[in-house]
Parts: structure tokens; C-alpha cells; sequence
């Protein structure tokens, strides 16, 4: 069984930058990567090397306007 964890919310561009920058530091200074979700802190262990996927998506619509989404995905097989 999968636990998933998920948390949303609307941050600056500012605030969005901080939290990549910890998730980098995270991924580049520490074989446990603890990454922080709402209220809980999960730990993960990633592998030298992972699966990266960045993806861009651009939807024009008359009725909605035009929307735009980043989506970066890592994966990898747990140890």
C-alpha cells in the first residue's frame, strides 16, 4: 500500500524559490532527504540517481483565460 501526502497552498514567487532551494539542499547534502509537507516532515532515501521529469503545460481557453503549470516529478525504487 502507498502513503501519499499532499498539501496545497498559494505561496509568493519569492516563497516558491525558498522551498526548491531547500529541497535542493536537501537532495545535495544529505543521503536522507526530509521534505516538509503541511505539518509533517517525511523522511525519504533516495539513491545516488533518480528519475526527473520537469513538464510545462500551457491551456488557453476563451471562458477560463490562459493557465500555465510546472510539474516536476522524482521517482526511484526504494532501497
Amino acid at each position: 500500500m502507498a502513503d501519499k501526502t499532499v498539501h496545497t497552498r498559494e505561496l509568493t514567487r519569492s516563497d516558491i524559490a525558498a522551498e526548491l532551494r531547500t529541497l535542493a539542499d536537501e537532495f545535495e547534502n544529505s543521503e536522507q532527504v526530509n521534505v516538509s509537507v503541511g505539518n509533517k516532515i517525511v523522511e525519504l532515501l533516495p539513491p545516488e540517481t533518480v528519475d526527473f521529469e520537469m513538464r510545462v503545460e500551457e491551456k488557453g481557453s476563451i471562458i477560463g483565460g490562459k493557465k500555465e503549470r510546472i510539474t516536476i516529478t522524482m521517482g526511484w525504487k526504494k532501497q
